[in-house]
């Protein structure tokens, strides 16, 4: 048996792994391509899945599962800190050829 904040915990790493899979999804078969049998296309799902995470993600600050003083400006930092990052990788993957 497991607590309710053990719960929440797994529900988040469950929806970080549900935004990898709709987007590889969206990789392999496009952005607009809907979900059979749906209207819902992948940029749709991504953004419903980006939802879901961002929700669990609330209750785990609201419910302090995660012990840090400021959680909420820390992720922020780290969020900032993690765009620069992404642009100067952008920048080595155009310098290689890698990307467009």
């Amino acid at each position: 048996m497991i607590t309710e904040n053990e719960l929440v915990l797994n529900t988040l790493a469950e929806e970080a792994i549900e935004v990898a899979h709709r987007v590889l999804k969206r990789t392999r078969f496009g952005p607009t391509t809907n979900y059979p049998g749906t209207n819902t296309n992948n940029d749709l799902l991504i953004i419903q899945e980006i939802g879901d995470f961002l929700g669990i993600l609330e209750m785990v600050i609201e419910r302090s599962i995660l012990k840090h003083e400021d959680i909420a400006d820390s992720l922020m930092m780290y969020a900032t800190q993690k765009k620069h990052k992404m642009a100067r990788s952008i920048e080595l993957s155009r310098s290689l050829g890698a990307i467009e």
